[in-house]
């Protein structure tokens, strides 16, 4: 992506994510109207699912993230789809080349019905489920089962969507919200 495309990228998001301030279904319609522009794989909004405008996507390569229905990804969540790790092995062990850089480069996916928490991080080369609930702070790396809730760095599977559902429905410690 060219330096003007990508100025003018971040000049259209800005505008955009004031629309979050005073009506989030707008703000919604367009944001993903937008992602889908810059080229990540995500279906129209149907109403459902919320994605902060403080996430990073990596702009690398947009069309490296797919993203399913209903998908709430809170604040200042970072998904990374390239990191340079490898490049500073090889120089490490005397591998290095004056001219060359080197990447990994991987595809991140996030299935229908996900919430992902505040400031969490999504590691290259991730595929999260459907019905995955990813807590704050996680750091994410490798395939996440569907239907699973996980927390920490590194993220491990705590129990069950069904389990952490239950478990909350018998607290009665959520509350109805009215649009």
């Amino acid at each position: 992506m060219s330096k003007v495309r990508k100025i003018i990228c971040f000049i259209n998001k800005k505008i955009i994510a004031f629309h979050n301030l005073y009506n989030v279904k707008k703000y919604m319609k367009k944001y993903i109207s937008f992602l889908q522009k810059c080229g990540i794989n995500i279906p129209d909004y149907k109403g459902t699912g919320y994605i902060d405008p403080s996430v990073y996507f990596d702009s690398s390569d947009y069309r490296l993230f797919t993203l399913g229905n209903n998908v709430t990804i809170s604040k200042e969540v970072m998904m990374l789809t390239h990191d340079y790790s490898i490049w500073n092995g090889m120089i490490s062990i005397d591998i290095q080349n004056e001219h060359k850089r080197f990447k990994f480069s991987k595809p991140i996916s996030i299935g229908d019905n996900c919430f992902i928490g505040a400031r969490s991080f999504i590691l290259p080369g991730t595929n999260i489920g459907d019905n995955v609930i990813i807590g704050a702070g996680s750091v994410v790396k490798g395939t996440v089962p569907s239907g699973t809730v996980w927390c920490g760095n590194p993220a491990k599977c705590i129990m069950s969507t069904a389990e952490f559902t239950h478990k909350h429905i018998t607290k009665q410690d959520f509350m109805e919200i009215n649009e």
